[in-house]
């Protein structure tokens, strides 16, 4: 399977890193994607009385990860993986 094939196949890759040892030249193309966790804080305030109130709010964070990798050897792939989604 070649470039073409892995593109038409996955899209754009997010990076493209290029290594040369005595082989040859390696591609690695890399996808990434996001992951949003959410947690729930919980903190303690007074209301407009003085009485103590517990209110909560969820902090919200984004995680890019690595999805694919593809590494290509004279135009042709040698290996990949695909990667299992975060777990929430």
């Amino acid at each position: 399977m070649g470039t073409n094939a892995v593109f038409i196949a996955w899209g754009q890759p997010a990076r493209i890193m290029t290594r040369s040892g005595n082989d040859g030249r390696e591609i690695e193309w890399r996808y990434y994607r996001n992951y949003i966790k959410s947690n729930r804080v919980y903190y303690y305030t007074h209301d407009g009385r003085g009485y103590p109130m517990m209110d909560v709010y969820y902090d919200t964070s984004a995680w890019k990860y690595v999805a694919r990798k593809v590494v290509f050897r004279d135009e042709q792939v040698t290996w990949f993986r695909a990667y299992a989604p975060l777990l929430p």
